[in-house]
């Protein structure tokens, strides 16, 4: 009976030893396959943490070049690319993509290249010109058609700064040599051109009520007698 006693608890110390060794082995299974899982996790959330910095650092140099690149060509060309915004966050985006895009052999094709370059040629002028900034920095060759779509941000801007211009003038005067008919005929047509701006016509013995007018821009088919502190444009007369 003690015999048969002690082969049951021997069998029970044996279960109850295969049972802890097999608990251990499988919670160090399960540790260190967390362990390993945890460490892979974390591998791959550095790695994606290393490419957004260096994500976030291409995208500050190239906000840096092209930032200096438009500062030197308003003075340059007396512009006003840099006030603009818009113009510099679209502008960015397009180049961060196209360098990526180079730098893989790709391009694509622009049919409107051709035009815009007889269409603006000094904003196609600056595109050439950034472009042979991004080949020195970026080390890609630019095509005429990746040009050409660079182009389009310089003659969109330009396009909106020329609006701004023509908004600016909100008092306009028109000279001619009787200020009748054909007067309000150019009237007509100046108007279309500055709807928000009061345009009124003059004779061109009328020069002092014109002055008084005091005008932000003057059209006039003949030299003005007097002096006036406003920009003159010469037109032909009707």
């Amino acid at each position: 009976m003690l015999r048969a006693k002690r082969r049951r608890m021997h069998r029970t110390n044996r279960a109850s030893m295969g049972f802890i060794t097999l608990a251990v082995l499988l919670l160090f299974g399960v540790l260190t396959y967390k362990t390993v899982a945890l460490d892979k996790q974390t591998s791959q959330y550095q790695t994606t943490i290393d490419g957004y910095k260096k994500d976030i650092k291409k995208l500050e140099q190239e906000k840096e070049d092209i930032e200096e690149f438009i500062k030197q060509i308003d003075e340059k060309y007396d512009t006003k690319f840099l006030e603009d915004e818009d113009f510099k966050k679209m502008l960015l985006t397009h180049v961060s993509l196209l360098i990526d895009r180079l730098h893989n052999k790709i391009s694509y094709q622009n049919p409107l290249a051709n035009e815009l370059n007889i269409t603006y040629p000094m904003m196609f002028n600056i595109a050439l010109q950034f472009c042979s900034m991004l080949h020195e920095k970026y080390n890609v060759e630019v095509t005429f058609d990746e040009i050409g779509f660079v182009a389009m941000h310089f003659a969109s801007h330009m396009e909106k700064e020329k609006q701004g211009k023509l908004l600016s003038y909100n008092r306009i005067g028109i000279v001619c040599s009787s200020g009748g008919g054909s007067a309000y005929m150019i009237k007509i047509q100046i108007e279309s051109l500055f709807p928000q701006a009061e345009v009124q016509t003059f004779s061109f013995l009328q020069q002092d009520e014109l002055k008084t007018f005091q005008p932000d821009l003057i059209f006039t088919i003949m030299p003005l007698s007097q002096e006036i502190k406003a920009p003159i444009i010469y037109i032909k007369a009707l």
